[in-house]
């Protein structure tokens, strides 16, 4: 995986797994993505109106509220088994890169990152 992002240096203090979690993370869009258990019931997800009301707040100046973020601990129950995560990858033009998940020839899954 390319990243110029990631610190090679072995005296750095973030573990290499945490820089990887963030990594992905930040290429994912911060208010599309759901997440649920193993078993893929109890489905949650950040709807289009919970996404509405608060830039709809921000615009008219009322006390900011929040939106569920995705965490690197998270990340890491999702790639454990614990639970699933459900997202896209943040296509802003604001983002320097871009994730896409694509089916090859031989039908088997390919992550690659597009600066």
């Amino acid at each position: 995986m390319y990243s110029s992002n990631l610190n090679s240096n072995p005296a750095s203090k973030i573990p290499t797994e945490r820089q990887i979690l963030t990594w992905l993370r930040k290429r994912m869009h911060p208010y599309c993505w759901g997440q649920s258990d193993h078993r893929k019931s109890n489905f949650t997800r950040t709807t289009r109106r919970k996404i509405h009301r608060f830039f709809q707040d921000l615009r008219l100046g009322f006390p900011r509220g929040h939106l569920p973020k995705m965490k690197n601990a998270l990340m890491m129950g999702h790639f454990a088994g614990t639970h699933i995560l459900y997202f896209q990858a943040d296509g802003r033009y604001n983002t320097p890169e871009t994730i896409v998940c694509y089916s090859g020839p031989r039908k088997s899954d390919h992550l690659v990152s597009y600066p």
